[in-house]
């Protein structure tokens, strides 16, 4: 989830036009409505200091579905609607109302790039969740710290 949540923290720190200023589709407001319906617990400072930030604040409610779905998959409980994603299809239909609502909106230059980088990294990374760890052996260490050092020649022996 680290990715998508870092994705997703790009687009909410740069996609903050006003709807006083910017346009905003209506598939985008009332999906907007419908998560704050189903999020009770997003953040209420978001509410109010976002309250004109419609991308920013919709972008918020996508990253607590993330969230969400991550504690979901860790308690073993089963997928909830609107409240969590039950894949990266879900996320995905989400970052398209926002790619709509921008394009139609004036909005393509950051639909084309920041946007779509973030959907490009989404859908091959996903929404993988379980941890993966990786160890290597000390002496794999050694030796590939050793083959650095004995290059520099400032030993007067071997680094193993």
């Amino acid at each position: 989830t680290r990715i998508v949540t870092d994705r997703l923290d790009v687009l909410i720190r740069e996609l903050s036009p006003s709807s006083e200023l910017v346009g905003v589709s209506g598939e985008l407001t009332e999906s907007l409505h419908a998560d704050l319906e189903n999020l009770p617990d997003l953040d209420p400072r978001l509410l109010t200091v976002n309250a004109a930030e419609p991308y920013r604040l919709k972008l918020a409610c996508m990253r607590l579905k993330v969230q969400n779905t991550a504690a979901r998959i860790a308690d073993r409980q089963p997928h909830r609607p609107g409240v969590d994603y039950a894949d990266r299809d879900e996320l995905l239909a989400d970052l398209a109302i926002v790619d709509r609502s921008l394009r139609e909106n004036g909005g393509t230059l950051i639909a084309d790039r920041l946007l779509a980088d973030a959907v490009r990294s989404i859908a091959l990374v996903g929404l993988h969740l379980a941890t993966l760890d990786i160890r290597e052996h000390a002496d794999a260490h050694h030796h590939a710290i050793g083959l650095m050092v004995d290059r520099l020649g400032e030993l007067d022996s071997a680094y193993e």
